[in-house]
């Protein structure tokens, strides 16, 4: 068995005793808390990790308690002045390398050289690759940044600031499968009519488990056959057991992204369904990774096709529309009392208080404004004329 298959097989290992020991699946990653894991030496998109990479190091983040979400090899720790503490264990990485360039031991020379091509678009000369087919897999084994000294200090993450965040809403607004709150005790989605239905929003206990539970969801909508058309299985199904793990992987992407945290509950509401994806696992480890990669796809299409994507003012309009509404409806008493959430009840608050502030503002801006007014006088007798007064 190769190391990255024993690695792969460890990774699954740990992840199925947690699951059967109750402990939780990504929800309270401490990496969640910092962004998605990057590379310490790079910046920007490069600096990301991604698919199994990305799912490895936030597992592990989670496991080790690390707050900060940058990694780097022992040689890229040493290139910026930083030093792996003794002792320290490393955490493997996966890389895939799809093509190889082709080059020729030159007859004169003695010695190999790159065999170039025509590029057909630009006309300009390149090495000429070949497609690898499976492709070479090798490993690098990364450590954490809590696990070296002399590092830079981590920039400040700016939490969203709740009970909105305007990504998730944005995302939700955006949902190109339809979304209906015309539930009591259960959210799904169906493939047959590409609709999400969702209990009432005031039924959620906290905004964190609403945008949790409305990304799971829209996570199976990406695998629509009109979008990354995957398949769809019956329950009991080692189908339906991938999807869900597609599906919850790309929630914990989209969450690790924006910084909201998993809570218990959303954890509890999935616990049958991970119990399942731990014996999938251990039949074939390999299918981690392949969610995994799947997810990423399904967190990137939902990322540019609805929450980078300018919010229909429509959608917006009713929105806005519904919460001001639920605001008149509690008008009466306290939004506690009509069984209202926390969270929503607070946000109501807000917008009664901005709404007595407004008429506060204009009450005090309504002042007695003399008017002009002109008024005909008697003509003088001497003067034979007439004149206009303001007063």
């Amino acid at each position: 068995m190769s190391d990255v298959s024993e690695a792969r097989k460890a990774l699954v290992e740990q992840v199925a005793a947690d699951i059967a020991a109750g402990k939780p699946f990504f929800w309270e990653s401490g990496i969640i808390n910092g962004g998605r894991p990057k590379n310490l030496t790079r910046e920007g998109e490069s600096a990301n990790y991604h698919g199994g990479n990305r799912m490895r190091l936030a597992y592990q983040a989670m496991r080790m308690g690390y707050k900060d979400n940058r990694w780097a090899t022992y040689k890229q720790a040493q290139s910026i002045g930083a030093q792996v503490k003794k002792g320290e264990k490393a955490t493997v990485v996966e890389y895939y390398q799809f093509e190889r360039e082709i080059w020729k031991k030159n007859e004169k020379t003695g010695k190999k050289e790159p065999v170039y091509e025509t590029d057909p678009e630009t006309g300009e000369k390149k090495i000429k690759k070949v497609r690898l087919d499976p492709p070479l897999v090798k490993r690098s084994l990364v450590f954490n940044a809590e696990q070296m000294e002399n590092v830079p200090p981590l920039p400040e993450f700016e939490r969203p600031v709740e009970p909105l965040n305007e990504k998730m809403e944005r995302m939700i607004a955006n949902s190109e499968a339809s979304i209906h709150h015309d539930q009591h005790h259960q959210n799904f989605y169906t493939v047959s009519t590409d609709e999400i239905h969702l209990v009432s929003r005031e039924e959620f206990k906290t905004d964190a488990y609403y945008y949790a539970t409305a990304a799971h969801e829209i996570a199976h909508s990406t695998g629509h056959e009109s979008r990354l058309n995957r398949e769809f299985g019956g329950q009991a199904t080692d189908t339906y057991a991938r999807e869900e793990l597609r599906a919850e992987l790309t929630s914990m992407f989209l969450h690790q992204e924006y910084g909201i945290s998993f809570d218990k509950q959303h954890y509890d509401n999935h616990a049958a369904y991970l119990k399942s994806w731990a014996n999938a696992l251990r039949k074939n480890p390999d299918e981690l990774f392949r969610a995994a990669h799947d997810a990423e796809k399904a967190a990137d299409y939902i990322k540019t096709n609805m929450i980078e994507k300018t919010m229909d003012k429509e959608k917006v309009q009713t929105q806005a529309v519904q919460t001001e509404r639920l605001a008149v409806v509690t008008e009466e008493r306290p939004a506690e009392e009509k069984g209202v959430s926390p969270v929503l009840a607070a946000r109501i608050s807000k917008i009664r208080a901005a709404k007595k502030a407004q008429q506060q503002e204009a009450s005090a801006k309504q002042k007695p404004v003399a008017r002009k007014r002109t008024v005909k006088m008697a003509p003088k007798k001497e003067a034979g004329k007439s004149r206009s007064l303001s007063r």
